[in-house]
């Protein structure tokens, strides 16, 4: 694929570093591991000692297949200062849609949570070999971008390569982490918020995976919004723009909340309690114009 940025400057030149003890990778079983590493030790991932060899690419990155498994690809990329992890991902879809790139975006996923780390989600369509890419997007502290591009050829690599995407490491920017909430900690209480008994807002936060409880409890958070474009009330949350503090709560342990909040818009999200953010199936906005309101979410655990 030609170059991913063509305006950005390369970061790093490629390098790699090895640890070689055994682990086991989801349903690929166990297999020798490796790291790689960039050059300056600051990003680097672990693999199955059967994908490979390791093909350096000039941004820094490399290059990862097994036959019959996939092709796992990572790029570094110089961002400009203070760009956004929405402003990476948008910038990429424009470049997809020039006549020098040889996959065009098929769906903007959205932000998902791996592991501790916030990607936002790509799906492409190759113009010529028909084959679906995967693209995880990532911002490290120093202006730094790192995008994971993945063809699953089957379900065990795919399977495989996603572990190898949570062992993704590399140094986070204090503004983009989220404060890691304990119970007894008046830190998390005023970071997200406590359970309350009662408010004009109220509702569950729903699991994808109802078997799992273990997400609960949630923390949500209310900010305050003003509509920018889009239809009107429209339900994109992509078509608000934030303007004041966060209101915050916190579900029970079945997943039950209360809020008291004012008329008017809010963008919400809802955090774990190590502080991720969960990606948000439904009640990504809230329109409060009554006294009181039933507001439900729902999350992909």
């Amino acid at each position: 694929m030609r170059t991913i940025l063509a305006t950005l400057l390369v970061l790093l030149m490629s390098g790699t570093g090895f640890a070689k003890t055994t682990l086991s990778f989801g349903s690929s079983g166990e297999a020798e591991q490796k790291t790689w590493k960039s050059s300056k030790g600051k990003i680097s991932f672990v693999y199955p000692s059967d994908w490979g060899p390791e093909k350096p690419v000039k941004d820094g990155g490399v290059k990862l297949y097994k036959a019959g498994n996939g092709w796992f690809e990572l790029s570094i990329i110089k961002l400009p200062d203070g760009e956004t992890l929405k402003g990476f991902s948008e910038h990429l879809i424009k470049k997809s849609k020039s006549d020098n790139w040889d996959i065009r975006l098929k769906q903007d996923l959205g932000k998902e949570t791996i592991g501790d780390k916030t990607a936002w989600v790509h799906q492409y369509r190759h113009k010529k070999k028909k084959r679906t890419y995967y693209g995880y997007h990532f911002v490290a502290k120093g202006n730094i971008g790192i995008r994971v591009l993945m063809v699953k050829i089957s379900k065990k690599g795919g399977d495989t390569m996603m572990e190898m995407l949570k062992s993704l490491r590399y140094p986070q920017s204090a503004v983009s982490r989220t404060p890691t909430p304990t119970k007894d900690s008046s830190d998390a209480k005023k970071a997200f918020g406590t359970y309350q008994d009662d408010g004009n807002v109220k509702g569950k936060v729903w699991l994808k995976n109802m078997r799992d409880k273990s997400a609960y409890p949630c923390y949500l958070s209310f900010k305050p919004a003003k509509q920018v474009k889009g239809r009107k009330r429209s339900s994109d949350r992509d078509d608000y723009k934030a303007v004041g503090d966060p209101v915050l709560t916190a579900t029970d342990d079945n997943g039950k909340y209360h809020v008291t909040l004012e008329k008017g818009t809010y963008i919400v999200d809802v955090y774990s309690a190590e502080g991720n953010s969960w990606k948000l199936i439904k009640g990504d906005v809230l329109h409060l114009r009554g006294s009181r309101k039933l507001h439900n979410c729902k999350i992909d655990n």
